[in-house]
């Protein structure tokens, strides 16, 4: 990468000085910070990785049910998980149940009766 990275310049620009593999390793250092400093390149280096990575699933995947196979217990339980046969218990949700029965009323909402008769105070 050397050579793509800091091409060797001719004496003529480094004044009658030789560029030395040293100078080019060190311009080239200076490079790759700079390009490290981009979100840009950043941004293009992990994209890379995840078509990578993707491209590469189904040999993950082969290495996964082999270590599975040959007694790895994490090995099976991500191959089980991955393939929905298994749930860890954390991500279990509650399910949401609903009883309706029409025609009774829930406790709290009982209609007021009235009663008739006489009114009877205490200072009678």
């Amino acid at each position: 990468m050397l050579d793509h990275l800091a091409p060797a310049k001719p004496p003529e620009e480094l004044n009658g000085r030789a560029d030395t593999t040293h100078l080019r390793m060190r311009r080239a250092r200076a490079k790759l910070r700079a390009m490290e400093q981009d979100q840009a390149f950043r941004d293009m280096v992990w994209n890379n990785a995840v078509i990578k990575t993707d491209l590469a699933s189904g040999e993950i995947l082969d290495g996964i049910v082999a270590k599975a196979k040959r007694g790895r217990v994490d090995a099976a339980r991500l191959a089980m998980e991955i393939t929905r046969r298994h749930v860890p218990k954390g991500d279990q949700t509650a399910p949401n149940v609903v009883v309706s029965i029409n025609g009774v009323p829930r406790p709290g909402q009982v209609e007021a009766q009235t009663i008739e008769g006489e009114v009877i105070s205490e200072d009678d």
